[in-house]
């Protein structure tokens, strides 16, 4: 999680400083209870997500060090800051003001900061008025599903104010972790959180479930609070205890028996249920067990595509889309593209990564070899890379091996270790007009708190 950090006032610096030693402090505790509990972390992902990285920046440079040679935030042309920032030193002894130790001066104006922080930050924390932090946000702001988490803490450290994104950004959640470390007040005022219900929105980003249907789950957060109950139904594993408010149903039902209505229309009859409105934990976001279905999807497939050296990027694609449509698993499941190193720089491997946002990982032809399992064989493969099935072997690979693979970033071009655990293949090979694709899935559950 990547955390930027912007003060106002001299007050406000020493706030944000508290701030940030909070944050850092829970990665050393995080890595402290890794540790004692020989957790083994199963994804770069969530290697990633454990740690929070901070900058913090000040507005007013009267009291701060040299500026930082790394000036991708906040560049923009400088301005006069207006009344309306309410940005103001006030009158504040020597002592009072600190050293400003690991504080940056702003470069540039304070919209150009908050335009980058948006592009480049998982949360905004503004130290200082609210008026400040919304001023500075409104231009920006586009989707609750793409928005960062933006929280807003008074100068003095007494009120943390999640401000958008509560819910799937995470601000309500990091809003309470603050307050806590800060002895401060956590001011939420979502409705689910203030009733103490179920939020489907948070219950998706904790377990990291693509969300199908916005305004679904807006309705169905509406009935949560109006006491009616929700469908629940899952194609996996859910641990816990499911929130009272869920009505928790197998994933197939009996049909209902034909009618002349059904039969005349040529519909099927649907399974009984008795919620209108439900959610459902699935692969293949056409299926709908309710009138009203709110579809979660998680990010537990991996594609092995194995191709002929320059076959066209559409052709990759259409084979690809082919393989998932055959099995009935959705784009949104899709968390990695996997091949032989070999195919590290095809260009259409790498098109495909680039378009969807998802990792490209490649393999050995050892390491392919190793793989575990019993796959499709062709001679022609094995005397092009020297193992006799790419995309299958690489699929189950990249799902889960147990092994630390080389993978390339395809938005930084930087390669680290991906490690995975579990998994299997789903789709066997399919091929044609030169590519070759598999998908395979990882172990996974869901869980309630």
């Amino acid at each position: 999680m990547k955390v930027a950090i912007i003060c106002f006032t001299v007050r406000g610096a020493k706030t944000a400083t508290r701030i940030r030693e909070a944050l850092e402090n829970r990665n050393a505790l995080s890595d402290r209870k890794s540790s004692e509990n020989g957790e083994f972390q199963k994804t770069k992902e969530a290697l990633e997500d454990r740690k929070t990285s901070v900058r913090v920046w000040c507005a007013k440079s009267d009291f701060m060090p040299s500026p930082a040679s790394d000036k991708n935030i906040g560049h923009g042309p400088s301005r006069e800051h207006s009344p309306d920032d309410e940005v103001e030193l006030g009158h504040v002894s020597s002592r009072e003001r600190g050293s400003g130790d690991g504080l940056e001066p702003l470069q540039g104006s304070l919209r150009q900061w908050t335009e980058d922080a948006f592009a480049g930050y998982d949360a905004l924390v503004y130290v200082g008025a609210t008026g400040i932090a919304v001023r500075s946000i409104a231009p920006f702001l586009r989707s609750k599903t793409s928005d960062p988490a933006v929280l807003c803490v008074d100068e003095l450290g007494k009120f943390v104010i999640p401000l958008v994104s509560g819910h799937i950004g995470g601000a309500n959640a990091l809003a309470a972790q603050l307050a806590d470390e800060l002895g401060a007040v956590a001011v939420i005022t979502t409705a689910t959180d203030l009733n103490g219900r179920f939020a489907v929105d948070v219950f998706a980003r904790k377990n990291r479930l693509w969300i199908s249907d916005m305004k679904l789950a807006k309705l169905i957060s509406a009935d949560v609070l109006d006491g009616q109950r929700i469908g629940f139904v899952s194609d996996f594993p859910v641990a816990g205890e499911a929130p009272k408010e869920l009505e928790v149903e197998a994933p197939e039902l009996p049909k209902e028996p034909e009618t002349a209505e059904t039969l005349e229309n040529n519909t099927p009859a649907r399974g009984v249920r008795e919620c209108r409105r439900g959610i459902c934990i699935t692969l293949d976001e056409t299926k709908h067990p309710y009138e009203q279905t709110l579809t979660l999807i998680p990010r537990i497939v991996s594609i092995g595509v194995g191709c002929k050296k320059g076959t066209d990027p559409s052709a990759i694609e259409r084979k690809i889309y082919a393989a998932l449509r055959s099995c009935g698993v959705s784009m949104h499941s899709v968390e990695r593209l996997a091949s032989i190193d070999l195919k590290a720089r095809e260009p259409g491997l790498c098109a495909f990564a680039r378009k969807y946002g998802i990792e490209f990982v490649t393999y050995t032809a050892q390491e392919l070899l190793d793989a575990p399992g019993e796959f499709s064989e062709s001679l022609f493969v094995e005397s092009v890379t020297g193992v006799s099935n790419v995309c299958e072997r690489s699929a189950v690979l990249a799902s889960g091996s147990g092994k630390p693979t080389k993978h390339s970033d395809m938005r930084t071009g930087e390669c680290s270790a991906v490690l995975a655990s579990g998994g299997k293949l789903i789709q066997r090979k399919i091929a044609e007009d030169g590519v070759t694709v598999a998908l395979a899935v990882r172990d996974w559950g869901a869980k309630f708190e």
